[in-house]
């Protein structure tokens, strides 16, 4: 039994299973016009390692760029 299946049994007003981005999309307008009650969306998505941009971890670079945007000098 799928976790759309529990949650309708449940009584959850809702209840969809999205896919692709496309019926999230698609889901998102419906959750508009939904009334009443809890809703309840399983998401499925693509196992996998995505693309990270991490901060810097330079000490000085950080206190330097967060003296900057308070508008301190930087040293």
């Amino acid at each position: 039994m799928t976790e759309a299946r529990v949650a309708q049994a449940a009584g959850f007003a809702a209840v969809a299973e999205l896919r692709t981005l496309a019926e999230a999309r698609a889901y998102r307008a419906d959750l508009a016009r939904i009334t009443g009650g809890p809703r309840f969306a399983t998401v499925r998505i693509a196992p996998g390692e995505v693309p990270r941009a991490l901060p810097p971890r330079d000490g000085v670079f950080l206190k330097n760029r967060f003296r900057q945007a308070l508008g301190l000098p930087v040293n």
